[in-house]
This record gives C-alpha cells, sequence and structure tokens, in this order.
C-alpha cells in the first residue's frame, strides 16, 4: 500500500477500538478536544461495555453514529464498524499478567486482531482507498533487557509473560497484512498518568498506608513507564504521520528508573515513610505470596500482590525512543518521575489519594516491625549461605 492515507474528505475517519479503556478514552479525548477539524473519532466497544461517558464525550454533529457495537470474533460486524474509515487505532485487548484464562487471551488479543485486520482490508479493497492500521502492542512482545543498553525495535522478541506472547503473535498476524494495508506497530510501555486505576493507583495505595517501609525487594531493575499524554501523543504521531506506515515503534519516555526510585518519589509527595529497608526477593515473593489471597480478594486482575512482580522488580526493561523521535518527531512531555510526582498530585486534589495520616505510635510500630524483619531476613540469608 502506499505510505499515506488517501481521501478526498478533508477530515479524516479515525475508528478506535478499546475506547472505554484507559488509552482509548484520553485518545478519544485529545482528538475531541483538539483535532475535530482533521479527525473524526468514532469508538467500535463490546456490547457489555458502559459507554455512558464515551456518549458524552463523542456527543456532536456526524454523519456516523460515532459509538458502534461490534464483536472482535464476528468479522462481519467489524466490517460495518470500520466502514469508510482512513485510520484505525486497534487498543481493544486483554491485559492480564496472570491469566487464569489463557484460551481467552489469544482468543482476544490474537484471533480478534486477525479479525479486524481482514475487516479492514476488505473495507479498502471494496473502495479503493487505502486505510492505515495502527497496532497497538506493548514492549512486553520485547521482555526484559540487559541492563547495559535500551532495546530498540531491532532486539530480539523474548515476552516473559503470556500477554507478551500474545503481542508477539498479534504482531506477526498485522505483518501478513503489509501489502493490503497501510501497517503500523507502535510498542507503549506501561502507561501511567491521572485517573489510572490499574497499578500506578494500587502502588499509591500501599505507600500511602505504609506498606512499602519494607520493600520485598531491593527493586534495582529499572523500568520504563510512560505517561498517558506522552502515550497519546505518540499513538496520534502513528496515526497521523506519513512516515510511520510500514514500521514499527517503541513509545516510552527517555529514561528508566529504579523500582525504588519509583516508590521513593511517590513517598516523597504523599509524605509518607521512605523505605526502611528491602528483604532478599526469595523472602519477599514467600511474604507476598502469604498475602495475596487477602489483598487481591474480589479483583479481577492480579499485578502487585504476586510473587513474579516481586521477581521481576530486579529486572531491566529500558527501551529506547530513538526510532520514533527521529522518524515521527515524537517527544516525551513528562520524564517518568515527573510524571509520577504529577499524577500523585492529582490523586492527592481529587481525593483518591490521602496524605499519610498513620498515628505516631503505628509508624513506630511499623518501623519496629520492619527491624525485626530485617533481622529474620539476615539470619535466613546467613543459613542459606551456610547451606551452600
Amino acid at each position: 500500500m502506499n505510505s499515506s492515507t488517501s481521501n478526498s474528505h478533508a477530515v479524516q475517519r479515525i475508528v478506535i477500538t478499546g475506547g472505554t479503556g484507559y488509552i482509548g478514552y484520553a485518545l478519544l479525548h485529545k482528538i475531541r478536544e483538539l483535532f475535530m477539524d482533521s479527525l473524526s473519532p468514532v469508538a467500535i466497544v463490546r456490547a457489555s461495555s458502559d459507554i455512558t461517558r464515551l456518549q458524552r464525550l463523542l456527543d456532536y454533529p456526524s454523519e456516523h453514529d460515532p459509538v458502534i457495537i461490534c464483536d472482535l470474533q464476528d468479522v462481519e460486524s467489524l466490517v460495518r464498524g470500520v466502514k469508510d474509515a482512513d485510520i484505525v487505532v486497534h487498543l481493544a485487548a486483554e491485559m492480564d499478567f496472570f491469566p487464569k484464562n489463557k484460551e481467552n487471551l489469544l482468543s482476544v488479543n490474537v484471533d480478534g486482531t486477525r479479525n479486524l485486520l481482514e475487516a479492514c482490508a476488505c473495507e479498502a479493497e471494496s473502495s479503493k482507498r487505502n486505510i492505515r492500521f495502527v497496532y497497538v502492542s506493548s514492549t512486553e512482545a520485547i521482555g526484559t533487557t540487559d541492563g547495559v543498553s535500551k532495546a530498540d525495535e531491532s532486539h530480539a522478541l523474548n515476552p516473559d509473560s503470556y500477554y507478551g506472547y500474545t503481542k508477539v503473535l498479534a504482531e506477526s498476524v498485522v505483518e501478513e497484512y503489509r501489502q493490503r494495508l497501510d501497517t503500523v506497530i507502535v510498542r507503549p510501555t506501561g502507561v501511567f498518568g491521572p485517573d489510572e486505576r490499574f497499578f500506578f493507583l494500587e502502588l499509591m495505595q500501599m505507600v500511602a498506608k505504609g506498606f512499602t517501609v519494607v520493600l520485598p525487594s531491593p527493586m534495582t531493575g529499572r523500568t520504563c513507564l510512560t505517561h498517558i499524554d506522552d502515550i497519546v501523543n505518540g499513538i496520534l504521531a502513528c496515526a497521523t504521520h506519513p512516515k510511520a506506515p510500514g514500521n514499527t515503534y517503541n513509545l516510552c519516555t527517555d529514561e528508566a528508573v529504579s523500582g525504588k526510585a519509583l516508590v521513593q518519589t511517590v513517598a516523597d509527595v504523599l509524605q509518607c515513610p521512605r523505605p526502611i529497608f528491602s528483604l532478599p526477593p526469595s523472602v519477599g515473593g514467600v511474604l507476598i505470596r502469604l498475602v495475596a489471597p487477602i489483598m487481591n480478594m474480589g479483583k479481577r486482575r492480579v499485578f502487585m500482590y504476586h510473587p513474579k512482580t516481586v521477581s521481576d522488580s530486579m529486572a531491566y526493561r529500558e527501551y529506547s525512543n530513538a526510532k520514533i523521535r527521529r522518524e515521527l518527531g515524537f517527544k516525551p512531555k513528562y520524564t517518568m518521575l515527573e510524571g509520577v510526582e504529577e499524577t500523585c498530585k492529582y490523586e492527592l486534589e481529587v481525593g483518591t489519594i490521602k496524605r499519610s495520616t498513620i498515628p505516631p505510635a503505628i509508624k513506630r510500630c511499623i518501623d519496629l516491625a520492619a527491624v525485626v524483619l530485617f533481622a529474620i531476613s539476615q539470619t535466613m540469608g546467613r543459613r542459606h549461605r551456610h547451606a551452600d
């Protein structure tokens, strides 16, 4: 296909899957706020989705219904959803790092992507127009890095989660359609920002409750997390820049930071105690395993309270954004820690998170417990070394 979308209309129709998700809604909001003179947004959603907020956001004069009910397993419904589309951004995915139902992840993330690609290809061929297809993958497809250099787009794909594995498979499906569509693959890192309600909210809650006074591991591994504003800007660049089609881009902040530095920054903004010491990962993993059934009760997805998250805190996830900077002019608005500070202040302002209100007596008990745990961990470590 040609390297740019072609349409006689001045305003291009951009169809976005996953519009009720955190990134999808933020992307639609940005388009609605700043790009209505050039982009006409449409959201494809599941029948089970709560679309109340989307309908309010997309309440504008249009020839098309701005919210369309589709099923990623039903190609016919998807053909209706992408009719007259110039750009399709595929965000919808099942994100679960510890899935109980792996078949569901495969069905949604791989088969669903193939079905949407086929629907777009059929629309492009029947209308004799180019359609740009932006597949939002993840740096989870790359997996961990060596701790020395940042992984660029040529890095081998070695996912260490099943979620990442499904992203690798889906990317290979996208590659199959390069001759029929103007495809772009973009790999964002983990995302955080105001109103995020998964990983980062849980981290702030842990810090606010004093749970991170003792870290479950030294958390020396550096990782990239990217602010939602930068994720949205990067995806928009992939959707509109003429050089994007046919390429794959990492989408991330400039520099990774250690998990410990991340926790310390959150603690400082929330005016909570900083970590006093850290446990050996083997000990921390055991403790997390013990408390996980209680802390994860009622949660649909598990992340923070899982032994693998403890071991992963020692791994490196450092990625290069040099290509998207060079070719598409992307420039992050936030460093990782600047974004963390801004997000914490926002959540304090809206009342989602409270500054530390732990009474002094309780704080002293926490400190004492930390010292005891430290002594136990040191004893266990010495015994382990003697056993070796």
